[in-house]
């Protein structure tokens, strides 16, 4: 087994972290949609910003081990907003993976970045991590749209000829389809979107009028019609804080919550992922509820924001215009998700160029296939 040459204690201080409790809460189903493939890291303190070696070998030969370096730097707007993220493989691609998982979440190194030659950015969520909350005087779209045209002109000095694809798991479907329908008035990178891959989305619910449908009855305490009148958020939040305060207390609940649920079948191919990312399932978990406890290390801002951002305008609406239906469009549902396939189902009727799959297993499911869903996605939708 590989072990860390020198542990950095902050190498997961930007991860956004609803499967939540079983008491009442969905909202940390969106866990950990990005895979995770670190073997071994080490932390090079004297780069500013701090960089991570991440070595993946996706085989256990020698000659296949890839080295990979991730910064993790944050990014101070004149506003005083804070972005937080992290980037990894060869910065002069033109070829840009923007990537938002899940509250909760884990953000992680993925073998298609230097397979296909990307670019990959993957942003903390706001209000979680060290990323700033959305303020009270803007929305959620308007303030993803704007730290997000922030981020790329700040990464990139030509954007003219970048080609990018989104991807968003669970919550994290939520900032990516709104970057992905944002007007080209607002956000003019949109016209450079090649792609979008949604796992286990929530659908637009001021668009979706059935959306309460396919909510089960904790989701819909947790993030339906209720929390528009009432504070429901931040009574799960007082619930949840106990949840998330230590290690122990956030593994156990990833256990309860999505390991536990797991069949004979999800479990081979889980502990077969585990495998050849080369670790284990118990470091997977572990790991996991690391990065969890981090990710409300600074408060919980973003968890208390997520039923309003469901509610909220996402700055689209169906159908959108042909513009912005040339990227193709992959969602992916689990049969055993507790969330439902209703709201995939919806998004696949409108969302044009899409492609629908239902896939076996449950929420955490996406984390097998992953990497295949974005190869898939980035071989059939260049624009060139």
């Amino acid at each position: 087994m590989r072990k860390s040459l020198i542990r950095d204690p902050t190498s997961t201080a930007h991860d956004g972290g609803l499967t939540a409790i079983t008491y009442g809460l969905r909202l940390l189903l969106d866990s950990a949609i990005v895979s995770r493939s670190i073997a071994t890291t080490w932390h090079r303190p004297q780069q500013d910003p701090p960089s991570v070696a991440v070595i993946y070998n996706p085989t256990g030969k020698q000659d296949d081990i890839i080295i990979l370096f991730i910064t993790m730097p944050l990014l101070s707007l004149d506003s005083g907003r804070v972005v937080a993220y992290e980037k990894e493989g060869d910065p002069q691609s033109n070829r840009v993976l923007l990537t938002f998982a899940g509250i909760f979440s884990v953000q992680h190194t993925l073998p298609v970045v230097k397979e296909q030659g990307l670019h990959h950015v993957a942003v903390t969520l706001p209000g979680w991590g060290d990323a700033s909350p959305v303020p009270p005087s803007s929305t959620f779209a308007e303030t993803l749209v704007g730290d997000m045209t922030a981020l790329f002109d700040h990464l990139y000095t030509d954007t003219g000829n970048l080609e990018i694809y989104l991807m968003g798991g669970s919550f994290g479907s939520v900032p990516a389809q709104v970057i992905y329908g944002a007007s080209f008035d607002v956000f003019p990178l949109g016209r450079n979107i090649a792609g979008m891959v949604l796992l286990a989305p929530f659908s637009p619910f001021r668009v979706h009028t059935d959306y309460a449908k396919s909510l089960s009855w904790r989701d819909w305490v947790s993030v339906g019609p209720l929390t528009k009148y009432l504070p429901i958020p931040t009574l799960l939040t007082l619930a949840m804080r106990s949840k998330f305060s230590t290690v122990d207390s956030a593994e156990q609940m990833l256990r309860q919550m999505l390991f536990d649920k797991m069949d004979e079948a999800e479990r081979e191919k889980f502990e077969a992922h585990c495998e050849k990312i080369g670790t284990t399932p118990d470091e997977f978990i572990k790991t996991w509820a690391e990065k969890s406890v981090k990710s409300v290390e600074n408060g919980w801002e973003g968890f208390k924001q997520c039923a309003a951002a469901l509610h909220s305008d996402w700055g689209f609406t169906f159908p959108l215009d042909a513009e912005h239906t040339r990227g193709k469009v992959l969602i992916k549902v689990a049969k055993s998700d507790e969330l439902g396939s209703g709201m995939g189902e919806y998004l696949a009727q409108n969302y044009a160029n899409s492609e629908f799959i239902a896939g076996e297993g449950g929420h955490a499911s996406g984390i097998f296939t992953l990497n295949e869903d974005i190869t898939h996605l980035i071989v059939g939708s260049s624009l060139g």
